[in-house]
């Protein structure tokens, strides 16, 4: 029976860019800045699911409560 490196839980940097649905290269940049934890075997990267959980929960924005216009202009009594 062979065992496939998905069900240990690590990503090659093709399967996180399918997840993120955004190219290759664009994985691997997001590891060459340290943005995105790897872990390197050899040649080999490798992203654990939890550590991309982690990164998608860091890219999270919140939304922003509207506020007010300032300079709302209001008719004349």
């Amino acid at each position: 029976m062979q065992t496939s490196i998905h069900s240990t839980g690590l990503l090659t940097a093709a399967d996180v860019a399918r997840r993120l649905n955004m190219a290759t290269s664009g994985v691997y940049a997001l590891l060459a800045r340290g943005e995105l934890a790897h872990l390197r075997i050899g040649r080999l990267v490798r992203v654990r699911e939890a550590d991309l959980d982690v990164f998608l929960g860091k890219c999270t924005v919140a939304p922003v409560a509207r506020t007010p216009h300032l300079y709302a202009v209001y008719p004349e009594a």
